[in-house]
Formats: C-alpha cells, structure tokens, sequence
C-alpha cells in the first residue's frame, strides 16, 4: 500500500489520520514524499508505520499512525511508544520494534486489555474451552471429550481429506510436524535438554519426524536423524520430507544398534518409527530401533512418540507383541485413538496431546466415534 502526501489529510478507511501523527521533529512531513512501510491488523487494532524518505538521507524519520477501539476509560488506545521514544532518541525505529518482537501471531496485551482477556478465558473454561473471535488456539489440545478414532478411522479420515477436500498429503504432514514442534520445544526447554534424536520409519509416521527435525534445527536445537530403514524405501510425503532435509545439510545418518547419545539424561528422543497402521508385532530393524529407544529412555531420555507409540494398537491399546517403545509423552495428530483409553495404555503413552492437523471438525466427527464409543459420523 503507498500513501501520497494528501492520504495524510483523508485518512484511510474513514478515520482522521492528521490527529494520530507522531513525528521526530514535530513539523508535517512534505507532501508527496511519505510512503506507507508497514500496515498491520491485530485483532480489533490496526497500526500503520510511516516513513519519510529524502533525497540522499536513510529512512530515519517516522511517522507513526495508530487507530484502535476505545479501551476502558473511553479514549482511543495507541499503541508503538517503544517506537516513537525510540525516534525521539535518535534511533533507528525498526530496531526498536524488533527489541520487542510478537512474533507475528499474538500482540501483547496493553494494560486496559489484561482484564478483559482474563474475563474472556474465565468464560472459555465455564464453557469447556471454547474459542472465541479473538482468541487463537493451540496447535496442541488435551484430549478430553474430543471424538476418538479407531486404525480403519484414521485410514478414512486421512483419505477423505486428501482426496474429498483436496488437502495433500504433505499438508497434512507440515501441519502435524507444527504441532509436534510445539510439544519438542515444551519438553526441551521445560527439562534444560540439550539436544534432540529422531528416529524414523520409511512411512509418515517418520516424514512426520523429518519435518519436524526441519522446524527444530530451524530453532537453534542440535539434532540428529537416525533412519530405521534404507533411504530408498522411503516413498511419498516421506521422501519428500528427507529430500529437504538433505538439501538443509541436516545430520542425517542410517541408524545402527551401536549408536550412542551423549548425555542421554539431557536427549529427547523422537519415536517417528511406525504409526496407527501398524498391525502386526514389530521385527526387524524397526524393532530393534524401538528398544534402542526403550534402552535410551532406561538411561534418562525424554521419549516423543509420534501420533502413538511404535508397536501399540491403536485400537486395543496393548502392544502388537515384542517390542513397544515407553514413551514420556504422545501427540497423537487429529485426535486420540480409542486405545489411548483403555486400561493401561497411559504405561506406554505417557502424557497424551492432540495435534491439530488442519481437518475440519465435520470430517472429524465423520470418521470419529465419541468418548463412550458410538460412531459420530
């Protein structure tokens, strides 16, 4: 968007922007050289920077325009005095607005905001969670009343949504290593962990955990990828996924029975071994993988599972027979399996998290049976 000088006098969407200018050095800027740098809507607020550029001088001088819903006491509520103290001082104003970052999702709340988003989330709760307008949720949700899915249902969900309402499947698969990246970056920083090894199978479960080893070395976290099945086996979403991560330079390496960890009391483990297809006891090198991971857990790591733990039924909720990993924690994507459930299952999943995919809740509910086990579809 650019702005002549006139705009200045008119406004944009109807609002008198003359009253809302702050300047340096108090005079109005010239007409016909200010240009529009950055505009920005969150929630009921919307702010706009602008910047004054002159012949041979860096964009140094600011104006900054800001319009806003009343706040408590009646008055328009501004926003940006970091950075206009910040060009009273003399410095340069997009440092100023970095030293205090939103991240692009949430603005912090200004003081006559604190007691209407408590009020909000008071309500929230009295009607069991809820969202409303102005709140965004979180990628991770505790599983409470939520509908469940059996191993046929997470086969027909995941089909619907790819071939009904044409989501891909290496969508689905972003969307689920996010909210992984939300539950790794919890346990790490929640434990003082240090580094992070992610073991996976040649299906999604383990592209799964290829894109989530994408957002953590993103993150600053050392990490390692240990494959449990040749590379050529990996097909799909999965190699697209270890494509990437090999054009990131991310250490990459087939996994072996002697693999070691370093200070496994500071590792998180990811088990993104084998997921809910899985029906059968696990062999071979997945299953040797999976005790390599049990064996680091018995040494202090913090074990991951992806979507449920490798060799667990997701419909009985017992192990497939020989190996199964003991995870610490679950984020099992879309929404529990009705194994998760059952009596003793909590032994092998530990703390258990839903991962929101990006699938609605209709198609949810379609494929989904409810917490006391009738079908929702």
């Amino acid at each position: 968007m650019g702005l002549a000088g006139p705009a200045l006098g008119a406004g944009i969407d109807g609002h008198n922007l003359g009253a809302l200018v702050v300047r340096e050095h108090g005079a109005e800027p010239p007409l016909g050289v200010v240009r529009a740098a950055v505009e920005r809507e969150d929630q009921a607020e919307r702010g706009v920077v602008l910047r004054e550029e002159r012949a041979g001088e860096p964009l140094d001088d600011i104006l900054l325009v800001v319009r806003g819903h009343d706040d408590a006491h009646g008055g328009p509520r501004r926003r940006g005095r970091a950075v206009q103290r910040g060009a009273q001082a003399g410095q340069n104003p997009a440092r100023v607005q970095d030293a205090e970052p939103d991240n692009g999702v949430i603005h912090r709340p200004c003081d006559g905001e604190n007691a209407q988003r408590q009020k909000r989330q008071g309500e929230q709760e009295r009607h069991g969670g809820a969202h409303t307008n102005d709140t965004i949720p979180s990628v991770l949700h505790t599983p409470g009343e939520t509908v469940r899915f059996t191993r046929a249902g997470v086969r027909a969900l995941d089909q619907a949504a790819i071939e009904d309402l044409g989501i891909p499947g290496v969508v689905l698969m972003e969307n689920a290593s996010v909210a992984l990246r939300q539950a790794a970056l919890e346990s790490i920083r929640a434990r003082g962990l240090r580094q992070c090894v992610l073991c996976c199978g040649p299906g999604n479960n383990g592209g799964d955990g290829l894109a989530l080893a994408r957002h953590l070395h993103n993150q600053g976290i050392a990490l390692r990828g240990l494959l449990a099945a040749d590379e050529h086996k990996f097909q799909g979403d999965a190699a697209t996924q270890l494509n990437i991560a090999h054009r990131m330079g991310l250490s990459i390496e087939s996994w072996s029975p002697g693999a070691a960890i370093d200070d496994p009391a500071r590792a998180l483990v990811v088990d993104a071994l084998l997921g809910t297809g899985l029906d059968r006891a696990l062999g071979g090198t997945i299953g040797a993988c999976a005790a390599w991971i049990n064996l680091q857990a018995s040494q202090g790591a913090f074990v991951l599972s992806v979507d449920i733990p490798t060799g667990l039924d997701a419909d009985t909720g017992k192990p497939l027979g020989g190996v199964c990993v003991r995870a610490d924690r679950t984020v099992t994507l879309a929404g529990p399996k009705v194994g998760m459930t059952e009596p003793g299952a909590a032994a092998w999943c530990g703390e258990v998290l839903v991962g929101d995919i990006g699938v609605p809740p209709g198609l949810l509910r379609r494929f989904g049976v409810d917490p006391g086990g009738r079908e929702t579809g």
